[in-house]
């Protein structure tokens, strides 16, 4: 692992970007250097600014989090989200939403989070299907449509999402038996699909 390291540090130096990822990869778990967070934003930064996704997703989790003498900024934090978002990156559209929905970092936009939340849900992002199902039961930003709703909490619920299963819970009484049916066998085709992939 210390060579490997190493020789990160050797093609970072060259502006290898895959590189520069592993090599802040190796500073954020302490793999062959002691773990140095300062040291991962570093080699993510240079990454990320040469257009690397999985670098701008880490840096924007840096800037949400801080520490070791990182202070937290939520502006810089969803600045790479967006970034990581638009590159690729399969696990930043929903918390790219959620920087919208909540206004973290800058101002409000739920109808633009709306967008990212449908965004993770085509990259099959369990988060995505939680989101977008509790917005869909309190007709937040988009129709209030509780078939679609128990459609999407159910996929989240299946795959374990917590707050998902709270909120089948919340909504079951208002959702009928033909719509918990029609719901019911989209999603066993979707999961049936998704598993046979």
């Amino acid at each position: 692992a210390t060579e490997a390291a190493y020789h990160y540090r050797r093609a970072a130096d060259l502006g290898d970007v895959s590189a520069m990822v592993n090599l802040a990869d190796c500073y954020l778990h302490g793999i062959g250097v002691d773990v140095s967070l300062p040291r991962a934003r570093e080699w993510y930064e240079k990454a990320a600014s040469n257009g690397d996704a999985y670098a701008q997703y880490n840096l924007s989790a840096i800037y949400q989090s801080g520490a070791e003498g990182i202070e937290p900024d939520p502006v810089l934090a969803r600045k790479w989200m967006k970034l990581a978002a638009e590159n690729g990156d399969p696990d930043a559209p929903y918390y790219y939403g959620h920087f919208l929905e909540y206004g973290i970092g800058g101002p409000e936009d739920p109808a633009g989070a709306i967008a990212w939340y449908q965004k993770a849900v085509e990259l099959d992002d369990t988060n995505g299907f939680a989101a977008m199902g509790r917005m869909h039961y309190y007709g937040e930003y988009t129709t209030e449509d509780l078939e679609l709703a128990w459609y999407y909490l159910s996929i989240a619920a299946a795959r374990d999402h917590v707050e998902a299963k709270t909120w089948i819970e919340v909504a079951a009484p208002s959702v009928t038996y033909e719509q918990r049916t029609r719901a019911a066998a989209q999603v066993t085709k979707y999961l049936a699909e998704k598993g046979a992939q």
